[in-house]
Order: structure tokens, then sequence, then C-alpha cells
């Protein structure tokens, strides 16, 4: 994933990774943080100033286990589900 970001192929917070576990999550979202700013200390000019911004957008990851995930979009649009009362 972090790859396809650094060759401007894929925006960060367009990213969705599901896991079974917080802990892997947080873990996944740890090492592409760490890789980015990684590739951030080596870049410069444009790219540089890219990175920066996927730095800043990892943030907007969807980065979560399959619950939180289900249950977000159950929080955010519920309410096309209809109600049964």
């Amino acid at each position: 994933i972090v790859e396809r970001v650094k060759t401007k192929q894929l925006s960060m917070d367009r990213v969705l990774v599901l896991t079974f576990t917080e802990k892997a999550a947080d873990n996944m979202r740890a090492r592409m943080s760490q890789v980015l700013h990684d590739a951030l200390s080596e870049a410069s000019g444009p790219d540089r100033q890219y990175l920066m911004e996927q730095e800043l957008r990892l943030r907007q990851a969807d980065i979560s286990t399959i619950h939180a995930f289900c249950y977000k979009l159950i929080r955010e649009h519920g309410a096309l589900l209809g109600s049964r009362t």
C-alpha cells in the first residue's frame, strides 16, 4: 500500500485496511507511518511536499477491525436501512 502511495498511484485517505484485532490495526498504522516517515526523510522538493500530505492523510485512512468498520458504516449510513418500529 505504502509503495503505491510513494509512487503517487494511491492517496492515503483512500485506503481501507481491515484486520481482526485492534492490535493488528494499530500495528499496521504504525508500520505505514514509519515507512512514510522514512521516505519523507529521503525526499526533496515536490516529492517531499506530497509525502508530507500523505503522512497527514494517514490519519484519515480506514485502518481498523472489521467490526469497527462495520459499526462505522451503520453509524454513518444506518438511516438508509430504514426503521422497523
